[in-house]
């Protein structure tokens, strides 16, 4: 249920790192100056992550998974394609 609140936590995070854009319907794209990528769509429910290799989608759910360490966020993911 805090899905928006840890994207903005990552954002202001990585602000110095990445270049962080944010569509109108809530997407947040995060690019590297390394060329890695993601995107992450938070829901009611879910937080939705891609990320341009399974390498950096570790650093993301490392780093997503400490900020809701409390509230005990864990990511569950789907390789399959979209």
């Amino acid at each position: 249920p805090r899905a928006e609140r840890y994207v903005k936590q990552l954002a202001g995070h990585w602000r110095e790192k990445a270049e962080v854009t944010v569509d109108d319907d809530g997407a947040t794209h995060f690019a590297m100056g390394s060329g890695a990528s993601a995107t992450l769509r938070p829901g009611a429910e879910v937080l939705v992550v891609e990320s341009s290799s399974p390498e950096f989608g570790e650093v993301v759910q490392r780093h997503l998974e400490r900020f809701g360490m409390r509230e005990g966020l864990a990511l569950e993911w789907d390789d399959s394609p979209a």
